[in-house]
């Protein structure tokens, strides 16, 4: 018998025998067939059920119309089943993360992930049968109670395969091998380093709800724990949602991801995934950024350091002659180090800021290196061309 019932807008209530009782052959019918079984974990079972095909006198307890259809109070719902303490605590955590994030998404400007709505929780208990179809499937159910959380299906695509499909589609655009799927965070983690040097990138507008959202999320006392690609589900329309709460917790868990913890930071999806939302432009650009710094770096207190000195001073005369013979000797062959050239770099870098027509002379000389110089190395050249993209910033 069924044994109570927690509205999602309000208190718990007590209720008649036979209300939501559909359950108990409905839950076996599907259990039967496994067609409406859309996920199993370690702990439940997850049902897809479009609720006007449920029979008339149990309809009512599924009128909550979704947030974007108003109108379609009998829409598809989610059921999901498991033991009954974990179902307690999913449904209340679930509640919470949905109330901060509706509550911290005040800038219409700001783009955060949504929390599905947990419409109802459901007690009641299943007779020997039904439990053992149950935990056969997954559902890890006890003393024959379960719990039932009734929510909001949410259509669309979970983020492990959309990545997945996009490393797929990059592999044949580039005619390279194509990856396994991957199950396991670190799994993902080789996948996005694949797609990433396959020149893939991932979409700002959906990764900017993850950067946005994660924060409110902590900042409400909720912490997702399990929080790995395929617990985020990407709508037709880029919305992205957060589901599956099952590992949820309101006090923050030191668990940092690494392989073997049973939890999962929330920031490493962010981690894992910010790279990929990099251009090939924006990718130059931090180059040139960091090359500035480490060549600003080698010039700073350059009294100190005598060698670096006197390689300023041959390229400070060098830049105001507009003669760069010796460094192109320099640069020729191994006769420098790769330590050497980065000085040399470095001064003229510097020695580019300092006035207008040493700039002019620099630009000069950078312009009319040739590519192919006889006896200079790749590396060289590619260093020199660092330069003069620098000195364009």
């Amino acid at each position: 018998m069924s044994k109570e019932n927690i509205h999602a807008e309000g208190p718990l209530q007590e209720y008649q025998e036979g209300d939501f009782s559909f359950f108990r052959e409905e839950i076996k019918h599907l259990l039967e067939t496994r067609a409406a079984v859309t996920d199993s974990g370690k702990s439940g079972l997850v049902f897809r059920v479009d609720a006007s095909e449920i029979s008339p006198e149990n309809q009512e307890q599924l009128r909550f119309p979704p947030e974007d259809d108003p109108e379609n109070a009998l829409s598809m719902k989610a059921f999901k089943v498991f033991n009954l303490e974990t179902a307690k605590k999913e449904f209340h955590i679930l509640q919470k993360a949905r109330r901060v994030m509706q509550e911290g998404a005040t800038d219409p400007s700001v783009p955060m992930f949504r929390v599905p709505r947990a419409i109802r929780f459901d007690e009641m208990e299943v007779d020997k049968a039904a439990e053992e179809l149950l935990n056969k499937n997954g559902a890890a159910i006890f003393d024959g109670k379960i719990g039932v959380i009734t929510m909001d299906w949410i259509e669309g695509k979970n983020l492990g395969v959309y990545l997945y499909e996009a490393a797929l589609a990059m592999a044949e655009k580039n005619k390279s091998i194509p990856p396994e799927s991957p199950k396991t965070m670190e799994d993902f983690r080789a996948l996005a380093r694949t797609l990433e040097k396959s020149g893939y990138v991932f979409p700002q507008e959906i990764f900017s709800q993850l950067k946005h959202g994660i924060p409110v999320l902590h900042e409400g006392k909720v912490w997702h724990n399990d929080l790995y690609p395929p617990n985020m589900i990407v709508r037709p329309d880029g919305q992205l949602y957060m589901i599956d709460f099952g590992d949820a917790s309101e006090e923050h868990d030191d668990a940092d991801g690494a392989a073997g913890t049973p939890l999962l930071s929330d920031e490493n999806i962010v981690r894992m995934l910010e790279p990929l939302t990099k251009t090939s432009g924006d990718k130059e650009k931090e180059r040139r950024e960091s090359d500035v710094q480490g060549w600003n770096g080698r010039m700073a207190g350059i009294d100190s350091k005598p060698h670096t000195k006197r390689q300023y001073a041959m390229l400070r005369d060098a830049a105001e002659k507009n003669d760069f013979a010796v460094l192109e000797n320099q640069l020729i062959g191994s006769s420098s180090s790769d330590q050497d050239l980065e000085n040399y770099l470095a001064a003229l870098f510097v020695i580019s800021q300092e006035d207008d027509v040493s700039r002019e002379h620099i630009r000069s000389f950078l312009d009319g290196y040739p590519d192919k110089k006889t006896g200079t190395r790749s590396f060289v050249l590619n260093r020199l061309k660092a330069l003069r993209a620098a000195m364009a910033i």
